[in-house]
């Protein structure tokens, strides 16, 4: 049942950027596992991106340390974040009876990071260029990563199938498991919490 292009797919993802619910549909043409572990080249492609953004300007708790680890940080945040993501849609596919919409899940929440990396790229460029105090900056990435849990909480909604009220609680239940990560993250490298 596969056919869906590239242009739909990203058509679909800004879609789902901006909570339109036709942005599923490209999804949905392609359900297998196969298109799931395909769409993480996106991931591999925009990981880059993360990594120079942070080299730049790095993140507020990890200032204080050397570029290398905070690269290195940030990375084994990323996988086991990644890991950690998808290991939470599965137990909620499973839990909910939707087995057969995980991978349009995960492929939607890939395709995501097209458009939400456009909307962040201008304010990491303004950080990364110093043009604004970091203070600033770091309220207006919390802003944009508020939005990214609305957009993900869209995703849930949209691909498994599943009521607002419970979307919302993975999308906020995913901040808490990456906000422990970070901690742990932190606390290994003798970064105090905030």
């Amino acid at each position: 049942m596969a056919g869906t292009t590239i242009r739909e797919k990203i058509k679909g993802s800004f879609d789902l950027v901006f909570l339109f619910g036709r942005g599923i549909e490209p999804f949905e043409k392609d359900p297998s596992m196969k298109a799931g572990l395909k769409s993480l080249w996106i991931c591999a492609i925009l990981f880059p991106f993360g990594l120079i953004s942070a080299w730049l300007s790095p993140p507020e708790d990890l200032r204080n340390l050397p570029k290398p680890q905070i690269l290195l940080t940030l990375t084994v945040e990323t996988i086991v974040g990644t890991a950690v993501g998808f290991g939470i849609l599965w137990l909620a596919a499973v839990a909910l009876d939707r087995r057969d919409r995980i991978w349009i899940t995960f492929q939607a929440g890939n395709w995501i990071g097209i458009p939400l990396s456009i909307i962040s790229a201008p304010f990491a460029i303004l950080a990364a260029a110093g043009w604004y105090p970091a203070q600033k900056m770091d309220s207006i990435f919390t802003i944009l990563l508020c939005y990214s849990f609305l957009v993900s909480a869209c995703v849930a909604y949209r691909g498994l199938k599943i009521g607002w009220e419970l979307a919302g609680f993975l999308a906020c239940f995913g901040y808490v498991i990456g906000k422990a990560i970070q901690d742990l993250a932190d606390t290994i490298n003798g970064v105090p919490l905030l």
